[in-house]
């Protein structure tokens, strides 16, 4: 299609969604991508190959974020994208919001499934009467 925007992962270059999907920006920290679910799956994980993870607890869930945090800021403060690096903590704060209700969680890798990339989080929200499923993406962990 033309023009359409391509958000990939920033450490690892995997395709992880377009603006052909609705999405909101959420506290200048995540994206918030609207999915739709059929027989297939979720269109977002379908389309793009998004690979579903497991974490047994909260807490081994964020020693990676906090492992992916570290490296996504090296490489954001290596290019010169200070902005972008202070605004980390914003995503840290987001997350940690999300993470109230870990139990009904759903984590993603992209495609390539490297350990260094973002991890994705799924939930179940509550919109127009019904419940629907969004992805969660760190904003400066795209590109």
């Amino acid at each position: 299609a033309e023009n359409v925007m391509l958000f990939k992962d920033y450490m690892t270059a995997d395709d992880m969604f377009d603006d052909t999907y609705f999405y909101e920006d959420k506290e200048d920290a995540l994206y918030m991508v609207h999915a739709t679910e059929d027989s297939a799956g979720l269109d977002v994980v379908v389309q793009f190959g998004l690979e579903e993870i497991q974490f047994e607890t909260v807490s081994d869930y964020i020693k990676e974020f906090y492992v992916y945090i570290e490296a996504l800021g090296e490489k954001l403060i290596q290019n010169g994208k200070y902005d972008e690096y202070d605004k980390l903590g914003l995503a840290e704060a987001a997350i940690f919001v999300l993470l109230q209700d870990f139990e009904n969680l759903r984590f993603f890798k992209g495609s390539s499934m490297d350990p260094v990339g973002m991890t994705i989080l799924l939930e179940y929200k509550f919109i127009d009467g019904e419940d629907r499923p969004v992805l969660y993406y760190i904003k400066y962990g795209l590109e």
